[in-house]
């Protein structure tokens, strides 16, 4: 978190990790387990959802679906977080059944219920 910026209202939940020169802008969330890379800057009132990564020196400005990775200016979908799933222990069945409800294109995502969904993966296994 060396010389990184986490501007006012911004909400920061468990296991985070902001690299050096990450900028969050005002009223930012970030959900369990995300990871902003070196550089990233991430616009006022936007959500980045659980195990999410965000490539360095990304631009986003856009709020971010959970268990994804995301990269460029501006930040882009990139793919399914693969690594980050298997490392926490979620079945493979699991990330086909996260994989299909992520693709599914949706105008608003309900990210509050992507994280008690994660939540629960990970206290069944």
């Amino acid at each position: 978190m060396h010389n990184s910026h986490v501007a006012h209202d911004c909400i920061i939940f468990d296991d985070v990790r902001l690299a050096p020169q990450a900028t969050l802008g005002g009223n930012v969330r970030i959900y369990n387990l995300a990871q902003i890379g070196i550089g990233a800057a991430i616009h006022q009132n936007r959500v980045v959802g659980a195990l999410t990564l965000v490539g360095m020196n990304s631009s986003v400005n856009l709020n971010l679906k959970p268990f994804s990775i995301y990269a460029g200016v501006p930040a882009k979908f990139y793919k399914l977080n693969f690594v980050g799933l298997e490392r926490y222990g979620i079945s493979k069945q699991d990330i086909l059944r996260i994989e299909d409800e992520i693709s599914k294109p949706k105008k608003d995502w309900n990210l509050e219920n992507f994280n008690d969904k994660l939540k629960e993966l990970i206290e069944s296994n």
